[in-house]
């Protein structure tokens, strides 16, 4: 079954934050550098429950964090 996705570069940056969505489905999923999460804390999307992963590098492998917001 095919769906429709849709990626939006909010500073024209593929690298930078972006918002993904999926047709039909009222989540947003947003990727955002961990350098630039003060840039997005006042959007309204980023206010609601959601959950978050946070990824890093530690000694010996990758790290991640998973997390639940309110």
């Amino acid at each position: 079954m095919s769906q429709v996705v849709t990626m939006l570069f909010l500073d024209g940056d593929p690298n930078g934050i972006k918002i993904i969505e999926i047709a039909g489905w009222s989540g947003k999923t947003f990727v955002i550098p961990r350098g630039r999460v003060k840039e997005v804390r006042n959007r309204e999307e980023v206010q609601r429950p959601g959950i978050y992963f946070l990824f890093g590098e530690g000694k010996d492998k990758p790290t991640e964090y998973i997390g639940q917001s309110e």
